[in-house]
């Protein structure tokens, strides 16, 4: 049975001794037969989502599709960081059951991934492939999300962590998979860019 593994924080391990452990480095060398998905410490959540990017970032299928859960406390976490991962979970809740439950929430998923046979063990540098894969092995369907962290006043936080934040690659990339007739995108709103460093974010003057 897969389970689920923790990628400790580099200050301090408080998540439950019972959990297996595993580090980054390792993740590409586990299979996918024992890992069920990764566990991150929000303690500090810039790290675990530094993290979740080296993970959504790494060429090997078996590893950047893994599913990735944020461990959080009782901490504020922005809203478009949460929404990056598979799934959020509150270290309180953490018990055998509900990790088997868990485990078991992310087979689909991993049954996917096993499908790809030998691909999942090739580096995958095209990034149109391995969104599209993303959008398979989960059936998402994705939605901006306003934010003013981005330049362009919108975010895709399922998509951030493969491109490093860099939210004009982002638009590009769903911009040619849809010219390719891969995806298919629905209005969702306007939006009014500089002409020349394409900002969101404009100072508007009447004058005459």
């Amino acid at each position: 049975m897969r389970r689920a593994y923790v990628i400790p924080n580099r200050e301090r391990d408080v998540l439950p001794g019972w959990l297996p452990r595993t580090q980054l480095d390792q993740v590409a060398a586990m299979g996918t037969d024992n890992l069920a998905c990764l566990l991150l410490d929000a303690a500090d959540w810039r790290e675990a989502y530094d993290s979740l990017g080296q993970i959504r970032r790494h060429p090997q299928a078996s590893v950047y599709l893994t599913p990735v859960v944020l461990v959080v406390r009782d901490q504020q976490i922005p809203d478009e960081i949460g929404l990056a991962f598979d799934a959020v979970i509150q270290s309180g809740s953490i018990n055998e059951q509900a990790m088997n439950e868990l485990s078991a929430g992310f087979e689909a998923i991993n049954c996917w991934t096993d499908a790809l046979e030998q691909e999942q063990h090739q580096p995958d540098r095209n990034i149109a492939v391995k969104l599209l894969r993303y959008f398979a092995s989960r059936g998402l369907q994705i939605s901006a999300l306003t934010s003013l962290r981005s330049k362009s006043g919108f975010l895709y936080p399922r998509l951030e962590p493969f491109l490093g934040g860099t939210d004009e690659g982002v638009l590009q990339t769903l911009e040619f998979l849809e010219q390719q007739n891969l995806i298919a995108g629905e209005f969702q709103t306007k939006a009014r860019f500089c002409s020349h460093c394409h900002s969101a974010f404009l100072n508007f003057k009447e004058v005459c």
